[in-house]
């Protein structure tokens, strides 16, 4: 991998975490799972190769969960809030 495609994952992966403090996702999920999150949001392959080399593949299955209440907010809407019966 290429040094400035590192520097593009990063700088997307950082806009992510600035959208996850617009959400609840800080108050149910921990740092590194919100970071992990971010980083696998920005170049999911990286993030699989690093959990890989961690031996914590299973760390990605969360991401999923998170990486929804964080598109939500970048879209300017909460799901849950659409989806509550009124």
């Amino acid at each position: 991998m290429q040094i400035a495609n590192l520097h593009e994952a990063y700088s997307s992966a950082v806009k992510h975490i600035h959208a996850a403090r617009l959400t609840d996702v800080e108050l149910i999920y921990t740092p590194s799972q919100i970071a992990l999150t971010a980083f696998s949001m920005a170049s999911p392959d990286l993030a699989v190769l690093w959990a890989r080399a961690k031996g914590s593949e299973n760390a990605l299955s969360i991401a999923s969960g998170i990486e929804v209440m964080i598109k939500d907010t970048r879209l300017g809407t909460t799901r849950r809030f659409l989806q509550a019966p009124f």
